[in-house]
Parts: C-alpha cells; sequence; structure tokens
C-alpha cells in the first residue's frame, strides 16, 4: 500500500524522517519495501498483513505511527453545508434522523446527511499522483 509522508506528518505532527518512519514501522510489523521521492513528498510502500486490517488506510496507519512515537492523530479538518449554512465538525448535529414505526414492520430508520467536503482538495489524488 502506497502512503504519504506528508500526509502522516500532517496527521500526527511526526518528526522522524522518511528513513526513521521506515525503520520503526518495520519494527512494528508493518514492512516498508521502499521509500521513494515523489513531488516534494515520499511515498512508502507498506506491506500491510492480512491480520492488521486496521492500518488499511492513512489514518489507521497515522494510529500505529501514533502509538509508536506516543503521540496523537488529527484528524483532516472538515466542512459541512446544507443549503446556505457552513457548519465546523464538532459543531451542531451534521445529520437528521426520522424514525417510523407501523404495525407491519418493527422499524424502519433513515438519516439524511448533507454534503460533506473535506477542506477544497482531492485529497487522495493530489497526495498520492
Amino acid at each position: 500500500m502506497l502512503i504519504s509522508y506528508n500526509w502522516q506528518r500532517e496527521l500526527t505532527g511526526t518528526t522522524l524522517d522518511p528513513q526513521e518512519l521506515r525503520e520503526r514501522l518495520t519494527h512494528a510489523g508493518l514492512a516498508v519495501d521502499a521509500v521513494e521521492a515523489r513531488d516534494g513528498d515520499f511515498v512508502l510502500d507498506v506491506e500491510v498483513p492480512s491480520n492488521r486490517g486496521d492500518c488499511l488506510s492513512h489514518l489507521g496507519l497515522a494510529r500505529e505511527l501514533a502509538v509508536i512515537e506516543q503521540s496523537k492523530v488529527q484528524s483532516p479538518r472538515s466542512k459541512v453545508w446544507e443549503g446556505e449554512r457552513e457548519w465546523e465538525q464538532g459543531g451542531r448535529s451534521l445529520a437528521s434522523s426520522n424514525i417510523w414505526y407501523t404495525p407491519c414492520q418493527s422499524l424502519f430508520c433513515s438519516k439524511k446527511c448533507p454534503k460533506t467536503e473535506l477542506d477544497e482538495r482531492p485529497l487522495i489524488s493530489w497526495r498520492l499522483e
């Protein structure tokens, strides 16, 4: 799996350079096969074993790195728009729920979630191109 070093640095605030990060992750059981410089970033080729499904994303790997460094993970900033109003994550409720009960069915629940975007950039393609 290809992982962006810059993204890991944003998520965890790591001070390790890419080679040190490679060694630390490899010692933790996540073999890093290669580190390659790409467009002002470094891309780590991480081999995730089948029993470590929790590390199959940038955020999952950031959690593992935070444990290794005894630090914290910062989730990416997100904004939610509903009509003309803009809410920051952690503000008001981000979804509305309606629950209907009829004698024919025991429970029916629906959720309406407003449009959600992460920042303004297409994060995945921008970071891994």
